[in-house]
């Protein structure tokens, strides 16, 4: 499971109960982007709010929720190192590095991930959780299974139910044509997947076999999307014994 930085930031409480709840059933993943992004707010005086079981509990400076996060995960590298694993800055592309867009460089790695699991282990389910609806939205698209803290309840009995409900609803998804033929869309040639998975950007320059719309003054171009969503999926709708979650 990949995680946002707004979900470090404001449910620690939630994470360090995932981590005891979910144990070696799950991988927390780190992008560099995450850890860059808490880097610059440690000294962000902002107050933002901080929840615990779902409820709201008090505001707190982002300045020190920013260095509470990181230390925490530095402890749990050291106490947990078979669940939690930080993205290497050798992982990412050196043009991805001076990226400024910290969204893009975590769906990019979340994008790696989900195809890299999926190449080596079947019953690998990748996920990406994040209150940034828009980022969801960029990763749903690209057949990424994306959910916010309320999506589950805030529960961490809950989030792996949640997971597998996404996925098969994903897997299962169908569109219909138009009823009038001359209105069907022309639909490009279904691409081979990419040996290596390409960069996302978010200025429309991407490889023809990118399966992620990008936004430029709020248009989106979703060239390729209906063609990804009615291939069927080669996860199971719910989470055998062997199956994993990262």
């Amino acid at each position: 499971m990949v995680l946002d930085t707004n979900i470090l930031l404001t449910y620690q409480h939630f994470l360090q109960a995932l981590i005891a709840f979910l144990r070696s059933s799950c991988w927390l993943l780190i992008p560099v982007a995450v850890i860059r992004e808490l880097d610059v707010q440690k000294n962000c005086p902002y107050l933002i709010d901080v929840f615990e079981a779902g409820r709201f509990v008090s505001q707190q400076p982002m300045s020190q929720l920013a260095r509470q996060a990181y230390k925490w995960l530095l402890a749990l590298v050291i106490s947990h190192p078979s669940s939690v694993a930080l993205q290497k800055l050798t992982e990412e592309l050196e043009q991805l590095q001076k990226h400024k867009d910290g969204d893009t460089r975590i769906l990019t790695y979340t994008y790696n991930i989900y195809h890299q699991a999926k190449s080596r282990e079947v019953n690998t389910i990748t996920a990406l959780l994040s209150n940034d609806t828009l980022l969801r939205l960029r990763a749903q698209s690209a057949g990424i299974c994306s959910l916010a803290m309320a999506d589950f309840h805030h529960s961490p009995r809950q989030i792996k139910s949640h997971i597998c409900d996404t996925v098969s609803i994903l897997s299962n998804q169908a569109v219909s044509g138009p009823s009038n033929p001359s209105m069907a869309p022309r639909l490009l040639p279904w691409p081979a997947p990419p040996s290596q998975p390409p960069f996302i950007g978010t200025n429309n320059h991407v490889s023809s076999t990118s399966f992620v719309p990008f936004s430029q003054d709020g248009q989106f171009t979703f060239t390729l999307l209906l063609l990804n969503i009615s291939q069927p999926s080669d996860l199971s709708s719910s989470m055998g014994p062997d199956q994993k979650l990262i």
